[in-house]
């Protein structure tokens, strides 16, 4: 009987970790979107702005510009407990404002 009871408690101990890592990446995936957004408004309101990184609690986020004429790469790396998310767009400005063009 306790060989059966120290399998479930390692069984659900197994689950339980993989639901806090899923939990990690969903919210380190969120934060990059946002961080994105972020850097997007922030672009608009300095087009000399290159980028920032900030920590927070267990995580961090960076987020690098590369303008290239009226076009720009935005690149945001986040970093969640464990996970690690990251996202890139290409965008292009048109009448003061930047769209994006290309996100992966």
């Amino acid at each position: 009987m306790f060989l059966v009871s120290g399998r479930h408690l390692l069984h659900t101990s197994a689950q339980e970790r993989m639901i806090y890592r899923e939990a990690l990446r969903i919210q380190a995936f969120y934060l990059a979107q946002g961080g994105m957004e972020w850097g997007i408004r922030r672009l608009e309101d300095d087009p000399d702005w290159r980028g920032d990184r900030w920590e927070w609690g267990e995580g961090q986020t960076q987020i690098e510009v590369s303008p290239i004429g009226s076009t720009a790469e935005i690149k945001v790396y986040t970093e969640k407990g464990e996970a690690r998310q990251s996202l890139s767009a290409s965008l292009v400005e048109k009448e003061g404002q930047w769209m994006v063009t290309a996100i992966w």
